[in-house]
């Protein structure tokens, strides 16, 4: 072997020929058998994908040349994405699996067998296979194969995230450090230029990284050059380039950064948004707009669980609408399903595939430079082709906005903002302008799938629509928000409805249990359940209790209201209402004039037979915006924990005050309705396996509310056994 050969280890002509006859015979386009894709270590070799763009996502098989260290060489290759590696030597050829951590040996094939090898496997090598088990097997969509590794592709994504990221803020630093900012700057103008500039520098790069045309040769640190070109290629009508006003040496900064290493030449758009959410939203812009990144593998669960769907539909019917689409990740997510569904005659023509994908994806937001970021995303989805994406700067609750594009729709696909109960807005407005026959895919806040305010729009869903799945989550789905979190999937009924849909699949994820469904998609409990059940039984509400045959059981029974008086404790008015006294104080460890004993937490508080520490509580009404059951003094009574003192099962913690003190919102009050009856006994019934079990499979991880206790289902207690001396 030549010296030559040695640096740059090749694919000889023959097993060229022979991959690309292999790979044509399991039906991977010509198109996307590519000779020219990067790879490290100087190998030359073949990639197979299953559709553009050409990134992680869509790589399916490599071929490459054997070597003396074949394990070296196809880990150096694992950031291609493929999960299926050859090395094909002259005498054989050896199929390994990628995996996350070291390459597996599958077989070994005689190079004269290898054609045969391919026959026999073609199903299991096909592109749509391979593609699917990478991407859905975890939702328990594609085919079960050996040599897919599930946890390749979120590991790639999350580490390029990661890198991307810090090349991100490392040029946005230097950028202000050339200006002479200390911080970000106050001035919004500025502050946008500054994300915006510096945004516009790494589109540049990642679409020169992926060799598109007008990029493929330009000098990234010439700037002015470099905001023209990316202004065109998102928008040759209006290009709108940041205004550089004598900021060209700071910006040629943070170019040098661009132009060097890493480069992102197969980066898939789904990896930005962690850009998009950590980088690129500010505080302010998150809580006003109610931005949050939906996570790449929810976004992948909820197209995989629709998927048999949308392929019935048919590529042609397919419209599909992300409404407050941000970075657009479910438009991304879709483009792939259409893509592969698209006939041959459009998929191998690019331009037709890119007016037909075009015509059939739109996506508003209100946030401008969101819509940038989804711009990127789709470019990159849509490699080499410039941006031509419906996507609107609009407020989807101006009018009949929301409504006039959902009934043109037949797929939507949304998480909108949780803020200013937008979400119920957006529920409450889509879902009477569904069309027949459309599929939908919600991510909502888990009050909006129980609470009043959706009500009859719940009604409504589950009468009118087919519901495939609804899926519960804890808190922290989204990095930035704290908020319980579901999904909603289904779609609207052809015609009228004359039979109950049923088997709703309804899944529990526990905060325990989400690195599980982060990697493999598992749940903590599932059920199924019917339309039927879920709006009269259980007056529809979209969460089905854990132990729900244990409450139904109790049905009968009277309830904890029957016995006792729950409410929660005194809510202060904030030190910021002009109605609040000046110089005052709301509650202290330490005993002050005026103030009384009470209860404010039970943060350091001892075992459940002993009390809760004393604090000192400002009974003035003039300090009280809602006195609710905390003033009412010296009447006996329990105390319970508002927050669960645990995420678990076990959050109950009550304690037994004689005395009838007064307590905060952070406490619920418990008092005997009955004459006689025991507060031990209440005392040992809200400490009970019972109650911890009620709270926590019917109620939120958050907060205990009084009205949830209120309606716990409790034996009679009505009885002699439990009609003691109240000081037992």
């Amino acid at each position: 072997m030549t010296a030559s050969s040695q640096s740059e280890p090749r694919l000889s002509d023959r097993n060229n020929t022979l991959a690309q006859r292999c790979l044509l015979a399991c039906d991977y386009r010509a198109d996307l058998i590519r000779g020219d894709i990067p790879l490290p270590g100087n190998l030359k070799g073949l990639v197979a994908f299953a559709h553009r763009p050409l990134d992680t996502r869509s790589a399916c098989v490599v071929v490459l040349p054997s070597t003396q260290v074949p394990t070296k060489d196809i880990t150096l290759c694992r950031g291609v994405g493929a999960s299926l590696v050859f090395t094909a030597g002259e005498a054989r050829w050896d199929a390994w699996a990628q995996t996350s951590t070291e390459p597996r040996h599958l077989c070994s094939v005689r190079t004269v067998e290898v054609e045969n090898y391919f026959r026999r496997n073609r199903e299991e090598f096909a592109p749509g296979a391979i593609f699917r088990a990478k991407t859905w097997l975890r939702a328990g969509v594609g085919r079960q194969m050996d040599f897919v590794d599930t946890g390749l592709l979120p590991m790639l994504e999350r580490d390029a995230g990661v890198r991307l990221l810090d090349l991100f803020e490392r040029m946005v630093a230097v950028t202000m450090n050339a200006l002479g900012w200390d911080t970000v700057p106050d001035a919004d103008d500025d502050a946008h230029w500054l994300t915006k500039a510096n945004f516009w520098l790494l589109a540049a790069k990642l679409l020169h990284d992926n060799r598109v045309a007008r990029f493929i040769n330009l000098d990234l640190q010439d700037v002015r050059t470099v905001f023209d070109r990316v202004g065109l290629h998102y928008n040759r009508q209006r290009p709108d380039p940041p205004k550089i006003n004598g900021r060209l040496r700071a910006l040629q900064e943070a170019a040098k950064f661009a132009a060097a290493p890493p480069h992102f030449s197969n980066i898939s758009a789904e990896t930005l948004g962690m850009l998009y959410e950590e980088a690129l939203i500010n505080p302010t812009t998150r809580k006003l707009l109610g931005t949050h990144r939906t996570p790449t593998y929810l976004v992948d669960y909820m197209l995989a669980r629709l998927s048999g769907w949308i392929e019935a539909l048919g590529y042609k019917r397919c419209h599909i609408f992300e409404p407050a689409c941000g970075h657009a990740p479910f438009l991304s997510g879709a483009l792939r399903i259409l893509s592969d569904m698209l006939p041959a005659s459009i998929a191998d023509d690019q331009k037709q595939r890119h007016d037909f994908v075009r015509d059939h994806l739109r996506g508003y937001d209100n946030d401008p430079f969101a819509l940038e970021i989804a711009r990127l995303c789709l470019t990159l989805a849509d490699i080499p082709n410039e941006n031509g994406w419906v996507l609107e700067q609009t407020d989807m609750f101006a009018g009949r906005t929301l409504a006039d594009e959902v009934g043109s729709a037949t797929i939507i696909l949304a998480n909108p903002p949780f803020e200013k109960e937008q979400a119920a807005m957006f529920l409450q407005r889509t879902i009477p302008a569904l069309r027949p026959g459309a599929i939908f895919g919600f991510v909502l806040p888990v009050n909006e799938l129980t609470g009043a305010a959706c009500a009859a729009v719940r009604h409504q869903l589950l009468t009118e629509c087919e519901i495939k799945e609804i899926s519960v989550f804890p808190d922290r789905m989204f990095k930035f928000a704290s908020v319980e979190t579901g999904i909603v999937l289904g779609r609207k009924h052809e015609g009228k409805r004359t039979t109950i849909s049923p088997g709703i699949l309804f899944r529990r994820v526990r905060e325990s249990k989400m690195k599980d469904f982060r990697e493999r998609y598992l749940s903590s409990w599932d059920t199924k359940v019917t339309s039927d059940w879920l709006g009269t039984s259980n007056q529809a509400r979209l969460v089905v209790p854990e132990l729900r045959q244990v409450w139904e059981a109790c049905r009968a029974m009277l309830r904890c209201s029957s016995f006792a008086d729950i409410g929660q404790g005194l809510i202060h008015r904030s030190k910021k209402d002009p109605r609040f006294p000046k110089g005052a104080i709301t509650e202290s460890r330490e005993r002050l004039p005026g103030l009384v004993e009470g209860f404010a937490s039970i943060d350091d508080s001892p075992d459940t037979h002993l009390q809760p520490t004393i604090w000192w509580l400002n009974l003035d009404k003039r300090t009280i915006r809602r006195p609710v059951a905390g003033t009412t003094l010296t009447i006996p009574q329990v105390i319970l924990n508002y927050a669960p003192v645990d995420r678990d099962v076990w959050r109950l913690k009550a304690f037994i005050d004689r005395v009838g003190r007064p307590a905060t919102s952070r406490m619920l009050l418990i008092r005997p309705r009955l004459a006689g009856l025991s507060l031990s006994c209440l005392w040992a019934l809200c400490n009970s396996p019972v109650t911890n079990a009620y709270t926590f499979a019917v109620g939120s991880k958050r907060d205990i509310p009084a009205g949830l206790l209120r309606r716990m289902p409790v034996p009679d207690l009505d009885r002699k056994s439990t009609r003691l001396n109240s000081s037992h």
